[in-house]
């Protein structure tokens, strides 16, 4: 019977590549646990750290806007503004000659700062600053206007609260944001990790591979050499024990193959041989020599 006749199976010349959902042993399945996760948490926490770093920048650019703001608003008021009628959210006093106060309808009774009246009424410059009076928390700004002493002052209780609800704004984008950095996270890892599952599976079948194309030609020739070693200690002519000596030869140079074949296979490369018709009986003679010696071995 004529076939083609084919090399032993080798693990670079195999396309099934390992599922994705083969069983790996507990060590390797534990390795990719922990890539995975530290993955995980790489990229959570890359995102994270961006998340809170555009949330700095823009309490930070709030508060910015809101001081400016406030200094241009009381500036404004205390230049132009008459005392009866400030702007939303000022109120202003008016240091007189006699040394009164004139306030605005409505000013708190706890302001103004007398200090600062009486320094820039002193001729000091004009000055602006953030003061606490009765637990309250107020920008005040002070200057000469047609030679009286003006102030402005602000409650800063409204920028608070606005700053506390861009915190808390703030606190829930970072939370909702580290949660969508977990899920993105896993879905990276998962793909980042998948070529280094096959890797593994790949190893193993390999290294599995290798011990079965070895075990059958070593075990071939250490049954033979003992055999041919046990009749040469029992007086045989060496003479008679040449064929025995051409199957030792003949298997290492069959074993030498097969190695060459596995290191060319661990490259990864294709093989590339020419197929061509041989004769099975010729095939099922050379493997029935090559047996015998463990053949009798065994009885």
């Amino acid at each position: 019977m004529n076939v083609a006749r084919r090399g032993p199976r080798l693990p670079g010349r195999d396309r099934r590549l390992p599922g994705r959902d083969r069983r790996l042993p507990d060590p390797d399945r534990r390795l990719l646990v922990r890539a995975r996760r530290r993955i995980t948490v790489q990229v959570a926490g890359a995102i994270s750290v961006v998340l809170a770093l555009v949330g700095v920048l823009v309490w930070c650019a709030m508060g910015h806007g809101q001081g400016s703001a406030a200094e241009r608003d009381l500036t404004a008021a205390a230049q132009h503004s008459p005392i009866a009628h400030p702007p939303p959210c000022v109120w202003l006093y008016e240091l007189r000659a006699d040394g009164t106060v004139h306030a605005a309808p409505g000013a708190p009774a706890t302001l103004p700062v007398r200090r600062a009246l009486e320094r820039v009424s002193a001729g000091g410059a004009p000055e602006t600053a953030h003061v606490t009076v009765a637990g309250q928390d107020y920008l005040i700004h002070t200057r000469e206007r047609a030679g009286t002493t003006v102030q402005a002052a602000m409650d800063l209780r409204y920028q608070a609260a606005e700053q506390q609800r861009l915190l808390r704004t703030l606190i829930g984008a970072e939370i909702a944001g580290l949660l969508a950095a977990l899920l993105v996270g896993q879905v990276v890892s998962r793909r980042a990790i998948a070529p280094l599952g096959e890797a593994l599976a790949r190893q193993r079948r390999f290294a599995a591979d290798v011990s079965h194309e070895l075990r059958t030609p070593l075990t071939r020739l250490h049954t033979r050499a003992q055999l041919l070693s046990r009749r040469l200690r029992g007086g045989t002519d060496p003479i008679l024990l040449i064929d025995e000596v051409d199957q030792l030869v003949t298997g290492t140079g069959q074993l030498g193959e097969v190695v060459a074949d596995l290191l060319r296979s661990a490259q990864f490369k294709q093989l590339h041989r020419p197929f061509g018709p041989v004769d099975l009986a010729v095939l099922a003679a050379e493997l029935a020599v090559a047996e015998d010696a463990r053949a009798a071995a065994q009885g």
